[in-house]
Order: structure tokens, then sequence, then C-alpha cells
């Protein structure tokens, strides 16, 4: 299994030239090596973008669009300030588009990235751990009952404040 990692793509309508110049060697370093799919591990937006073509959408679409019909593309949410919640709605019209969701599986076998589900035998298996952000732990963390000093001793101090912040 070949993968072409592509991170911090940081994709800006302001230089669209040169993203989409960026994209085709992207492009064209998979078809060269016939890479069974694209990884963007987070941040493939420079900031968030308005939904429209002075925004740089439709360019953003062309790019993704060229690269899906290379292979599958796989991307994991990046940074917040970079890639906006809910940035890569757009592309999952996109056949061969998929966005790693955290604490999901996926495998990729014959040519495609698919959730991964008991019985599946993938070629290889593929997961996504996205930025470490105060949402992403929260959602993993039963926060301490009030008054609960064991609690709190338990959880690193570091930690606690950056989570729940008192």
């Amino acid at each position: 299994m070949k993968y072409l990692e592509v991170p911090d793509y940081h994709f800006n309508p302001a230089w669209s030239d040169f993203s989409t110049q960026m994209g085709h060697a992207v492009a064209k370093a998979a078809r060269e090596n016939n890479v069974d799919f694209i990884a963007c591990p987070g941040d493939w937006f420079d900031a968030p973008i308005y939904a429209s073509d002075k925004g740089g959408l439709r360019a953003a679409m062309a790019i993704m669009r060229e690269w899906t019909e290379i292979c599958p593309v796989i991307a994991i949410e990046g940074t917040p300030s970079h890639d906006a919640p809910g940035c890569y709605e757009i592309f999952r019209e996109l056949p061969g588009f998929t966005l790693i969701e955290p604490g999901k599986v996926y495998g990729y076998a014959a040519g495609a990235v698919v959730e991964w589900l008991d019985g599946y035998q993938p070629d290889g298996l593929i997961f996504g751990i996205p930025e470490l952000s105060k949402k992403n732990i929260q959602a993993r963390l039963k926060p301490p009952r009030r008054g609960g000093q064991r609690s709190r001793r338990a959880a690193s101090p570091g930690l606690y404040r950056a989570v729940y912040r008192p």
C-alpha cells in the first residue's frame, strides 16, 4: 500500500494560482508514483473561506476533484484556526473523498477507503487522531463531580486547567 501525504496544504483564495499549481504537482506525484490514496492530515485550508467563487470555493473544489479522479483522498480536520468546523463538508459530495472521523477506524481495499466493520478484511487500516483542542478533550472526558478532591488530584493539573479552567 502506497500513499502520498499532503500535510498543511493551506489553500487560500488570496493565492489560489499558487494553490492550484501545488495541487497539480500533488496530482502529478500521485499519478507518477501510482499511490493508493492521498492523505491530508489537517490544515488543508489556510483560513475559513466563503462559500462563493470569490471565497475560493470553486478553486478548492477543482483541486480536490483532480485528486479524487486519480485515487481516493482522506482528510482529517486540523487546527480550528485553519480548518474551520465543517470546512470539509464541501468535499463530501466528491466520490473518493473521505473525512476521517475521530473514534472510527477505516480500511483501504480494492481502491477504496471505507469505514471498517467486523469481518472486513482490508489491505490496511486507517485512523486519525484530531488535533488536541478543548472541544476534543471535553468530548472524551467526564468532568469531576464538584467537591471531588480525589478526582481533581488524579487529573494532571495542567490538563485539568486546560479543559475546565476553574
